[in-house]
């Protein structure tokens, strides 16, 4: 499921909601590691701010390890419902990716 295909929802306040994106799943070789190995990612993209957000739709969050409120939104997609105080910065992606 892409981030497009979610549902929008509207944070309020200063949280805005973050799609995590996944670790790494297979190495360079071609092995697939198993959930336990895999890499834990801290950025995600911003897919819904508050009115007093001053980040925008569209950049990458970079969160704290165990930063946000973790949600499981459809099919189990990982979401962050997260402060904007709690980001460690903004990518923005405009015209290119990570």
């Amino acid at each position: 499921m892409k981030p497009s295909d979610l549902p929008r929802v509207k944070p309020m306040g200063d949280y805005c909601v973050i799609h995590m994106r996944p670790g790494v799943q297979e190495t360079p070789h071609g092995v697939i590691l198993p959930p336990s190995a895999q890499q834990i990612t801290t950025y995600g993209d911003i897919l819904a701010t508050g009115p007093d957000c001053t980040v925008e739709v569209g950049q990458l969050g970079l969160v704290p390890l165990h930063g946000g409120i973790e949600l499981c939104w459809l099919a189990n997609t990982p979401v962050l419902l997260v402060k904007e105080s709690e980001l460690l910065g903004v990518v923005d992606l405009v015209g290119g990716d990570l």
